[in-house]
């Protein structure tokens, strides 16, 4: 009986994959659930009454996130989710703004139950692996996998050209939201937009974000640091 080279190349395909699974690490391109931490830390952002983006506790009582995604700045509130599931709105309010780099800086009267660590230096490589949470479309929060791209937006970025670009999901209602390093949890990045933002359409896997020593001199020009 012969075999045609295709059915050998899926075998020799489905060997390897199985083999690569063996020590249950996962693999390029193999699914890992995103840490209940950072989904926690995370947070909707709401404006003049209608979900406008996303934001990211960092500490007890404050939290970052876009500058454009606040609105007039009134009627501001951020979405917290509870360990059993729960969620509930707390009022915010803009303490610190950064119009050139479209950040943020809110906070809240009622203290945050998680908050995640902002990254103290840059040590993130293109081709680092990286995961945003943001609240596409003003839905339920959702994460997505990617890595950085390019470290600085080269001109696609308009909006600030020091901005990075990451290859997660750049949709409506991402903005604000954080972008963490994959492996140490720690906060990389404010996510300020993606490409349908100005090209008329959407590039799903384009995401433009403030990165971490941007957001250390901003806390620290604000005084908040």
């Amino acid at each position: 009986m012969r075999t045609s080279a295709p059915l050998i190349l899926a075998a020799v395909l489905f060997v390897a994959l199985l083999a690569s699974q063996a020590d249950g690490r996962p693999r390029h391109g193999a699914f890992a659930p995103v840490p209940k931490s950072m989904l926690r830390a995370s947070l909707r952002l709401r404006a003049g009454g209608r979900v406008t983006g996303a934001a990211v506790a960092i500490g007890k009582h404050r939290a970052l996130t876009a500058l454009h995604a606040t609105g007039t700045g009134e009627a501001l509130a951020v979405e917290v989710s509870s360990p059993d599931g729960g969620y509930a709105w707390r009022e915010a309010t803009v303490v610190a703004r950064d119009e050139t780099h479209d950040l943020a800086l809110l906070e809240t009267k009622e203290a945050f139950g998680v908050w995640a660590p902002l990254a103290k230096r840059d040590t993130l490589r293109p081709g680092d692996a990286l995961i945003a949470v943001g609240a596409p479309m003003g839905t339920a929060l959702c994460a997505s996998a990617g890595y950085l791209a390019r470290a600085g937006a080269e001109g696609h970025w308009p909006n600030d050209a020091e901005a990075w670009q990451a290859s997660n999901a750049g949709y409506f209602g991402n903005s604000g939201g954080p972008v963490f390093d994959a492996n140490s949890g720690e906060i990389v990045g404010i996510a300020v937009g993606g490409v349908g933002h100005f090209a008329g359409g959407m590039a799903p896997n384009a995401l433009f974000f403030e990165p971490a020593p941007r957001l250390r001199a901003f806390l620290e020009a604000a005084g908040k640091e």
